[in-house]
C-alpha cells in the first residue's frame, strides 16, 4: 500500500495551489470569479488530435443542449430544451437523447442538433434516459418508467411506480432496474415491463443510478445505506452504511471493486460481491458526484469545490483541482482527458494524468449534468 500523504495537502498539490493563485489574482485563468455568457472557450494546452474527431453533449441549466468539439470547447451545435440541466444526454447510433424539466424526453440528431423526436411525460424528466437493443428507457417524476421505441419515440410500454423515478435505468441481458422515490428497487422485463421482483430499501429513497455487475443490482439510498440485491431474485446480498447523513449517490463498479461517495464527505471502496470496506477518502464537502475509473485512477469531485484523482487501488490522492463551485457530475475520461462540469458554470477540460488545466469554457447557466462523448 501506497503511504497517503497529509490530507489534501501533498507537495504536489500545494505548489500547484500556489500558482492557481496567483494566475487567479491576475486574472489569467477562467473559472476562478464570475462568469460571463459570451465569454470564450479558455484553452491553455494541446491535447490528442484525435478528439476533434469526437464531440461533447451536455445539458446546461441554461435550457440547451450543447454539442462541442472534444479538443478545443468550441461550439458545434445548440437546441433548446426549456431544462435545468438535470438530465444527462446519452447517445447511441447518431442520436442523443435527453430527459428535460418541460417534461418531454428529446432525440436529437448528433451531427446537426435537429429534433428527430420528442416523447412527453406527465412531469420532469430528470432520470438520464438509457439506450438498449433500439429501445429508450426514461424514468420520470409522473412515477412511470417509459420504453420507447429509438427510431421514433412511440411508446412500446410504460410501468408505473409508488412516487417518481429520478434514478435512471440500469440495464443487462434480460432486465431494467429502477429506483424510486418510494423506496423500492424495480426489476421489470425488457421487452414488456412485467415485474420480475421489488426491493424494499427500508425507508430510503432511491434517487440516482443504479449499477449493475456480478449478478448484483447496487443502490444507495437516503437513510445512509448502499444496497446490494440479487439480480436474479430481488433477494438482499449485502448492505453497506456509511457514517452519515446520506448515501445515495450513483455507484461505480471497475472489477471486484464498488466506488461511491457519500453526503458524510467520503469517497468509499467497497469489495463488489461482500461489501468489505478497501478504503475511504474523506474531502472538506459532501461527495455528490458518481466516480470515474481510468488507468488505474478514480476520479470525482466533492462540495468543497475540488476534483480529484485517486489512486484507485488505496486512495492515495494523486491530484486535484480546485474549481469555483461545488461539482455534482461524474467525470468523462478519453484520450487522457478529464471532462466535468461545476456549478461556477464552467465545463472543465484537466489532463488525466496531472489534473493541469487544458481548457476551461463558461456558460450562461450550471452544468450539473454528465458530459457524453461520441464520434
Amino acid at each position: 500500500m501506497r503511504p497517503h500523504p497529509p490530507k489534501n495537502q501533498p507537495t504536489s498539490v500545494l505548489s500547484w495551489r500556489a500558482s492557481l493563485v496567483l494566475l487567479c489574482a491576475l486574472g489569467l485563468l477562467a473559472g476562478c470569479g464570475g462568469t460571463s455568457a459570451n465569454s470564450r472557450v479558455t484553452p491553455t494546452a494541446s491535447v490528442d488530435p484525435q478528439l476533434h474527431a469526437l464531440t461533447l453533449y451536455i445539458s446546461v441549466g441554461d435550457g440547451y443542449v450543447y454539442a462541442l468539439n472534444a479538443a478545443t470547447g468550441e461550439q458545434r451545435w445548440r437546441f433548446q430544451i426549456n431544462s435545468t440541466g438535470d438530465s444527462s444526454a446519452t447517445v447511441a447510433d447518431g442520436i442523443v437523447y435527453v430527459g428535460s424539466s418541460d417534461h418531454y424526453v428529446y432525440a436529437l440528431n448528433a451531427q446537426t442538433g435537429k429534433l428527430v423526436w420528442r416523447y412527453q411525460t406527465g412531469a420532469e424528466v430528470v432520470a438520464s434516459p438509457a439506450v438498449a437493443r433500439g429501445v429508450v428507457y426514461a424514468g420520470s417524476n409522473d412515477h412511470y418508467l417509459y420504453a420507447l421505441k429509438a427510431s421514433d419515440g412511440s411508446l412500446l410500454w410504460r410501468y408505473q411506480a409508488g412516487d417518481a423515478v429520478e434514478a435512471s435505468p440500469a440495464l443487462d441481458d434480460s432486465q431494467v432496474y429502477i429506483g424510486s422515490w418510494d423506496q423500492h428497487i424495480y426489476a421489470l422485463n425488457l421487452t414488456d415491463g412485467s415485474l420480475a421482483w421489488r426491493y424494499d430499501a427500508a425507508g430510503g429513497r432511491i434517487r440516482m443510478s443504479l449499477a449493475t455487475g456480478g449478478g448484483l443490482v447496487y443502490a444507495g439510498t437516503e437513510n445512509n445505506l448502499l444496497v446490494a440485491v440479487n439480480a436474479a431474485t430481488g433477494k438482499l446480498a449485502w448492505r453497506f452504511e456509511a457514517q452519515g447523513p446520506f448515501l445515495w449517490r450513483s455507484p461505480t463498479i471497475d472489477g471486484d471493486t464498488l466506488y461511491i461517495g457519500s453526503l458524510d464527505t467520503h469517497l468509499y471502496a467497497l469489495d463488489a460481491q461482500s461489501g468489505k470496506q478497501r478504503w475511504s477518502y474523506q474531502t472538506q464537502g459532501e461527495v455528490h458526484t458518481a466516480p470515474a475509473i481510468s488507468g488505474g485512477l478514480v476520479y470525482f469531485g466533492s462540495d468543497d469545490s475540488y476534483f480529484y484523482a485517486l489512486h484507485a487501488d488505496d486512495g492515495a490522492l494523486v491530484w486535484r483541482y480546485k474549481t469555483g463551485g461545488t461539482l455534482g457530475t461524474k467525470p468523462t475520461l478519453a484520450h487522457g482527458v478529464f471532462y466535468a462540469g461545476s456549478d461556477d458554470n464552467h465545463l472543465y477540460a484537466l489532463d488525466a494524468q496531472t489534473g493541469a488545466l487544458i481548457w476551461s469554457r463558461p456558460f450562461p447557466g450550471v452544468v450539473n449534468s454528465n458530459v457524453a462523448i461520441a464520434p
